[in-house]
């Protein structure tokens, strides 16, 4: 007597062909398909209640190309348990191969935050208009003095804060524009190591972008810093004010 093969097991429970004569007959082979069915639950159980750190799902957002993103979704949508788990089982072989140890200490969800932080005013927002006085916070918590707009672009500033980006200590200031609030937050983190795309400037330097939680970024890099406009002003008005940064 020829039993059934693990192939045509997976067959039966994916509804690719339906139970024939032998496996009603069969004790052995009802058996193990029962087993297989048993092992495909457990599987689609465990991964159901899987819920990885949001900074895991991050960093595998940012990291992974779309091919590998497509694979693991088309693996999971096919309702195969052992697919999917091969698919995770590459994900996570990749992570660990291309993500140790990251250097990145800020990203577009990171800046949205620190924008969103500085506009309701908290506790370790310093609140002051006097580019001197900003300037001197800053050199005294950051050791150096930010680049802030030009005095005639008719902005005003509004204040600054010092935040935590991992192990690092970055800076923003916030400036009132007529399209409302902006933040402009300074990074060690280059654009495209923060996942930026580069936009059409006219300003003559490179404007990177990008858009998280309905805030728009624009970033340019001046000397060993990033500096970064958020807000949700039009990108041309991000970009703009960038260009128009000065040393005090």
């Amino acid at each position: 007597m020829s039993h059934l093969n693990k192939e045509q097991f997976e067959d039966i429970i994916a509804g690719k062909t339906k139970p024939d004569s032998h496996l009603e007959n069969c004790p052995r082979c009802r058996s193990r398909l029962s087993d297989h069915v048993r092992i495909k639950d457990g599987l689609k159980a465990a991964f159901d209640n899987v819920e990885p750190p949001a900074e895991l799902s991050r960093r595998l957002r940012m990291s992974f190309p779309d091919t590998v993103k497509h694979k693991f979704a088309t693996a999971k949508t096919a309702g195969s348990a052992l697919a999917v788990a091969a698919s995770l089982l590459l994900v996570v072989i990749l992570f660990a191969n291309s993500m140790a140890p990251s250097t990145v200490q800020a990203s577009p969800e990171d800046l949205s935050r620190i924008h969103d932080m500085n506009i309701t005013g908290h506790d370790k927002f310093y609140s002051q208009s006097d580019p001197a006085k900003l300037s001197a916070y800053f050199r005294t918590e950051l050791g150096f003095n930010p680049h802030l707009p030009r005095p005639d672009m008719g902005l005003e500033l509004r204040g600054c804060c010092v935040s935590h980006f991992g192990e690092s200590v970055k800076g923003s200031y916030v400036v009132d524009t007529p399209q409302g609030y902006i933040s402009v937050v300074v990074v060690n983190d280059t654009p495209r190591d923060m996942v930026m795309h580069k936009i059409p400037s006219s300003g003559g330097q490179t404007v990177w972008c990008s858009k998280f939680a309905g805030n728009r970024m624009a970033a340019v890099q001046l000397g060993e810093y990033t500096y970064c406009a958020v807000g949700q002003a039009d990108y041309e008005v991000l970009g703009e004010l960038l260009d128009n940064l000065t040393s005090d």
